[in-house]
């Protein structure tokens, strides 16, 4: 499912895509959010890659939400396959630009399940949320073997609220996109899979002993990354 909004406003924040947001993770809480920004990636300039996202699944096989904020220059320059593959997702894809020129809204409008324009009419402090979905400085550093910087970042995660299944499943993604892509410049093809297998474990351990995931995955970082 691929659902654009176009931000007519000179802003970095769209309401109508957080609160659809909102509501999607209202009706899936298991779900898990990718939060995608230029602060996120590092202004643009980290490994993500579209089709590797769309090509993973979640923790537990469960699909996620996409959420594409005002990475305009990379949207725009996905093609007609990748549109396709995004539509065509058993993710939801939520994506908000700046509007675009009419030549990439009638682009746009051959792929998108839907598309929105977002102005003044909302209210902006009613339904922004939080910045803490941006957990992907864990995955940043734990892709650099540095044990010590993942746990900072995972007990950063954490004070702000990031619920403990949110964080296993961020890390679950960010080693299946290792393995398919065979990056094993850090970790070796047997440790990546191992902590693959390990991941879910912990989870399903913490949630069968009525343990808090936080703690699990702390232990797991410091004594076995």
């Amino acid at each position: 499912m691929l659902y654009v909004f176009y931000e007519q406003n000179e802003t970095h924040y769209c309401e109508r895509a957080e609160l659809l947001i909102k509501k999607l993770l209202a009706k899936r809480p298991n779900a898990e959010l990718l939060r995608i920004t230029k602060e996120v990636t590092h202004n643009g300039s980290s490994s993500f890659n579209i089709d590797d996202i769309l090509a993973t699944q979640g923790l537990f096989k469960r699909n996620f939400i996409l959420y594409l904020a005002f990475m305009d220059d990379v949207f725009l320059s996905f093609n007609d396959i990748q549109l396709d593959n995004m539509k065509q997702s058993k993710h939801v894809c939520v994506v908000a630009l700046h509007e675009p020129s009419s030549r990439y809204r009638e682009k746009i409008s051959k792929f998108a399940n839907k598309t929105f324009v977002c102005n003044k009419g909302y209210n902006r402090q009613k339904y922004q949320m939080s910045d803490r979905h941006n957990i992907f400085a864990v995955v940043n550093v734990f892709k650099k073997g540095n044990k010590k910087d993942t746990w900072k970042a995972f007990a950063r995660a954490k004070i702000e609220g990031v619920e403990g299944e949110a964080i296993a499943g961020i890390l679950f993604w960010a080693v299946k996109n290792m393995i398919l892509k065979k990056d094993f410049k850090i970790f070796s093809e047997k440790k990546l899979k191992k902590i693959a297998i390990r991941i879910p474990e912990l989870v399903h351990e913490a949630r069968e002993n009525s343990q808090d995931i936080h703690n699990a995955l702390e232990k797991w970082i410091l004594n076995e990354l």
